[in-house]
């Protein structure tokens, strides 16, 4: 299922632990981009945050300071992925059984 930016702090947001002050700042952070964007939303982030899965944006660039980021199928699941000259960072992943379960 395809996520805007808007769905992935929402979806950051809620896996955060409230209580703990020591997630205060990062809290704060979130809602206020959270807010920047909502004050930038078109009547297309209706349709983006749906959630049906129909449409998958295969997130694949290559950028000026050589990272690349793409969708890597493995173990059975979906992601996206940005690789460095370091490192690999997985940036976000779904089980391929639940993606199918949902359809």
């Amino acid at each position: 299922m395809s996520r805007n930016h808007l769905d992935v702090l929402v979806k950051q947001l809620e896996g955060l632990d409230h209580d703990n002050p020591n997630n205060e700042d990062l809290t704060d952070s979130i809602h206020k981009k959270i807010e920047k964007l909502r004050s930038k939303t078109s009547a297309i982030d209706t349709l983006v945050t749906n959630k049906q899965p129909c449409y998958f944006n295969a997130g694949c660039c290559s950028f000026s300071d050589g990272e690349i980021t793409g969708i890597e199928i493995k173990n059975g699941a979906i992601g996206l992925v940005k690789w460095n000259k370091e490192e690999r960072n997985l940036i976000e992943s779904e089980n391929l059984e639940e993606i199918y379960k949902s359809l």
